[in-house]
C-alpha cells in the first residue's frame, strides 16, 4: 500500500482546494460573460427601439412640414389630386414658361426628396403609409404622364425614380396589410 507523508497530504489538499477554487472562478467568469452578453443584447434592442422611435418622429415632422409646403403650393394654384383638376397641369410638359409646370416641378421635387428619405430608410414607411400613402400613390399615378414626357424631353430617365419606387413600395405595403388599392379618379 502506498503511504503519503504529511507534506504530500498537505500539498494534495491545497491542490484540490486550488482546483475547486479555479473551477468556481471559471464558472463565475462564465456566468459574468453570460450576463454581459444579455446586457449587450438588451442594450442593442433598446437602441434599436430608440432609433425606430426617432425615425418615426422624424417622419412625422417631415410630413408635417411637407403638408405646410403643399398647402402653400395649393394657394399658388396647385390642384387637388383628381384627374380632372390635374389634367391641365400635365397637358403641356414641354412649356417651360408655364407656371403650372413650375408648380408641378416644385411639387414633384419635394416628393422626390421625401421619397429618397423613405427609400434610404431615414423615414418610416409605415408612418408614411398611414399619413401620406394614398396621396403619394395618387400623386405618382396622376403626374406620371407629365413625368414620362419630361424624362424624354430632358433626356433624364432617372427623373423622379425615387417617387416611382416609393409609390410602388407603398402599394406593396398596403397589399401586405390587406388594404385596398388606391383608386385614381
Amino acid at each position: 500500500m502506498f503511504s503519503m507523508t504529511p507534506f504530500e497530504r498537505w500539498t494534495l489538499g491545497v491542490s484540490v482546494v486550488a482546483v475547486l477554487f479555479n473551477a468556481a472562478l471559471f464558472l463565475g467568469f462564465g456566468f459574468q460573460l453570460r450576463l454581459l452578453r444579455d446586457q449587450i443584447r438588451q442594450a442593442s434592442e433598446a437602441t434599436e427601439r430608440d432609433h425606430d422611435q426617432r425615425r418615426k418622429g422624424a417622419t412625422l415632422e417631415f410630413v408635417t412640414a411637407t403638408l405646410d409646403r403643399v398647402g402653400n403650393m395649393r394657394r399658388q394654384g396647385l390642384p387637388e389630386l383628381n384627374r380632372a383638376a390635374v389634367e391641365p397641369f400635365t397637358s403641356n410638359p414641354a412649356d417651360f414658361s408655364d407656371q403650372r409646370n413650375e408648380l408641378t416641378r416644385e411639387y414633384l421635387n419635394g416628393y422626390e426628396a421625401f421619397a429618397t428619405g423613405v427609400n434610404l430608410g431615414l423615414f418610416d414607411i409605415a408612418v408614411v403609409h398611414a399619413l401620406r400613402g394614398s396621396t403619394t400613390i395618387r400623386s405618382w399615378a396622376l403626374f406620371e404622364p407629365w413625368i414620362q414626357a419630361r424624362r424624354e424631353l430632358i433626356d433624364d430617365p432617372a427623373l423622379y425614380t425615387e417617387l416611382e419606387r416609393l409609390a410602388d413600395d407603398l402599394r406593396v405595403f398596403a397589399k401586405a396589410q390587406g388594404l385596398p388599392d388606391v383608386s385614381i379618379h
